[in-house]
Order: structure tokens, then sequence, then C-alpha cells
């Protein structure tokens, strides 16, 4: 009985490591697989031009990398192929992201800046400034309140602080 059972060991250890490569080719298709989803979220997330914590979101990026055995043995050209083009829609959707927000945060800082002059002009009466004030100056007013609020969630946290102190200012002021 034992020679039948070391030769069954062998024959499974032989079917084992020949399957190995097969096995390598097929973690590191998953690997990819798994990659390219989560990149297809990042740029789902990124095009809706959320505000991302690039470091966590690149730190993921990296564990599910590191899942994929680029050795040459391991990485077919195709898989390799594939792999590039996820790094740089990877690379695309975050410079992309960032270059968006850049231009939103600019933005903005111009609309806070209009209400924050207006509230200077304005003074500690915000009612009779409102009444004084031309009708131009008011909508112009009114629309950057408008835009911070509807963008709120989307504002760096000094941005919100700003608007929301503004607010409070109103509200003192305005009697409210």
């Amino acid at each position: 009985m034992k020679p039948q059972l070391t030769i069954g060991l062998s024959i499974i250890g032989l079917a084992a490591m020949s399957c190995t490569p097969n096995s390598n080719e097929a973690d590191n298709d998953t690997a990819i697989q798994n990659l390219t989803a989560f990149v297809d979220s990042v740029e789902m997330v990124a095009e809706k031009e959320t505000r991302m914590k690039w470091d966590q979101v690149k730190q993921r990026y990296d564990q599910l990398e590191k899942k994929i055995d680029r050795s040459e043995s391991n990485l077919s050209e195709e898989m390799e192929d594939k792999f590039e083009a996820v790094e740089d829609r990877f690379e695309n959707a975050e410079r992309t992201n960032k270059e968006y927000l850049k231009e939103f945060d600019a933005q903005a800082e111009r609309e806070l800046k209009n209400v924050e002059n207006w509230f200077e002009r304005a003074g500690d009466n915000i009612a009779d400034a409102a009444d004084d004030t031309g009708d131009a100056v008011e909508e112009g007013w009114k629309n950057s309140m408008d835009w911070l609020e509807k963008n709120y969630e989307r504002l760096e946290e000094n941005t919100q602080r700003k608007y929301n102190d503004m607010r409070e200012k109103m509200k003192e002021n305005s009697g409210k």
C-alpha cells in the first residue's frame, strides 16, 4: 500500500508543479482584472470632479499592483500591455482630477472674494446696504453665494470655513 501512496503523491506533486506556470498566469490575469476594476472606479469618481485623497488611492493601487508578477516568464506581452494601459489610465485620472480641482479651487476663491468684497462694502447693516447697492452688485453677490452653496461639499476645508463664517456674519447682521 505504501508504494501506491508514494506513487499517488508523486503524481499529485507533478500535477501541481506542472500547473504552476498556468497558475501564475491565472493569478496575474486575476490581479490585472482587479487592478482594472479599481482604476475603473477611480476614473468614475474622478470624472465626477470629487475631491479625492490621492495618497490613500495610490496606496490601494500599489497594493493591487504588487499582486502582479511582472517577471518576464510570468507576464505575457499581452498582459504587460494591459497593465501599462491600466497604469496610464490611473495616472491620467489623477492628473485630470488634480487639474480640475486646481481650477475649481481658484473659482471658489473668486466667488468667496466677491462675497467678501460685497460684505466689506455693505458694512454693518446688511439690509440698508442691500437697499443702497445696485442690483447688479447684489445679483453678483447672490450668484456667488449660490455657487458656493451649490458646490459646498467639493470646497476645500479652508474655503468651507470662510463660507460658514461669512454666512454667520450675515445672519448676525441681518437680525435673523
